[in-house]
């Protein structure tokens, strides 16, 4: 939904959206693959390299995100990392054609790095810099550890007055953050914390009181593991659990989704998570872990991981989309939904249709 108004502060921006029902789409671990990009000749199976050239990154992935846009109808495009696989775009096109394609969107988004995209030689900075050129991006670098840490406040009623403008009607602010794993341990960083309450100051200083805030990032620690074992679905050293909620488990507080990848301990993010609450915080969205849904609601906080977009690197078919976020008007009331494709991924069975001989495919990346 185009026409926004965006305003750029020090520590984030601020967006006006309508009054009453606000639409998020959370998108994550698009993981664009340019197979003309690789740089050993086995990296990739022979079916890989077939699937993956870059005449096929519509049928990969934009045609997935442009149907839970047109699902969605967002007034903001949250993206929670693992966005281009930078392994597969050393010259940085994938990922310029990436940005341009949600740029040309003209819908404000907000992308996170995730463990893949920095692995480009085309360079973080030059993606950070790249993010921070487009009008409808709100990505902002930040002077916190990590590539990427800043605040995006949804407000109404835009005004100009005294010369300048606010956002004096704050409804939810999202705190963007690189939750590293890719060169570092994973885990949100006692500076990343800092910039937090820093950008939270900035809010309060431009819209008089701080909204209920949202946290996004890629790769989830400890915390959701809790979260799963509070509501009673799994042990929380229990890596290799699996379970549907509402089908093979009982679900709890609306809960809902699959859980089918293995997630084990990384490391806690308690201190974030005590500043998180404190601050009013109600939701974190994250991604990562291609083969989990699941969305669970503990201590006041609903942990979600977001349904993967597109058919790059390993994932379930029936998994696959995007994840609404819908705020109701309410002081602090929000609803999430998983999105669904409708779109069928039909390249391997065309393939052998073909009889080509070529069977090696493999689920390795």
């Amino acid at each position: 939904m185009a026409g926004s108004a965006i305003i750029k502060g020090k520590y984030g921006s601020f967006v006006t959206v309508p009054a009453g029902e606000v639409r998020i789409l959370q998108l994550t671990d698009i993981q664009i693959i340019d197979s003309d990009q690789m740089r050993r000749t086995d990296r990739l199976c022979t079916r890989e390299r077939l699937k993956w050239t870059p005449d096929r990154v519509w049928d990969n992935a934009y045609r997935y995100v442009q149907e839970a846009i047109d699902a969605a109808q967002p007034h903001l495009i949250v993206i929670t990392g693992d966005n281009v696989y930078g392994e597969f775009d050393d010259s940085g096109r994938q990922f310029r054609d990436f940005c341009d394609f949600f740029e040309n969107l003209g819908i404000p988004w907000a992308p996170v790095f995730g463990n893949h995209d920095n692995e480009t030689e085309f360079g973080v900075d030059r993606q950070c810099a790249y993010f921070e050129s487009l009008p409808h991006c709100l990505f902002m670098r930040g002077d916190a550890t990590g590539h990427g840490n800043y605040a995006v406040t949804l407000g109404t009623d835009l005004r100009i007055s005294d010369g300048e403008r606010s956002v004096p009607s704050a409804v939810r602010t999202l705190l963007m953050l690189d939750s590293h794993g890719c060169l570092t341990h994973p885990g949100i960083r006692p500076d990343q914390i800092a910039l937090c309450q820093k950008a939270l100051d900035e809010v309060r200083e431009r819209c008089g009181t701080v909204p209920p805030l949202f946290a996004c990032y890629h790769i989830p620690s400890d915390e959701f593991l809790r979260a799963a074992a509070d509501a009673g679905y799994q042990h929380v050293d229990d890596a290799w659990a699996k379970y549907e909620l509402g089908v093979t488990l009982p679900a709890r507080n609306g809960d809902f989704g699959k859980r089918d990848d293995p997630q084990g301990r990384v490391g806690d993010n308690e201190a974030f998570l005590e500043f998180f609450k404190a601050a009013g915080g109600s939701g974190i969205f994250v991604g990562h872990y291609h083969k989990n849904c699941t969305s669970i609601l503990s201590g006041g906080v609903r942990y979600t991981f977001g349904l993967k977009t597109g058919v790059y690197d390993y994932h379930n078919a029936d998994m696959l989309g995007g994840t609404l976020i819908t705020l109701d008007g309410s002081d602090n009331g929000f609803t999430v939904k998983h999105l669904y494709t409708r779109l069928k991924d039909d390249f391997w069975e065309r393939l052998d249709r073909a009889g080509d001989g070529i069977n090696n495919k493999s689920d390795t990346i």
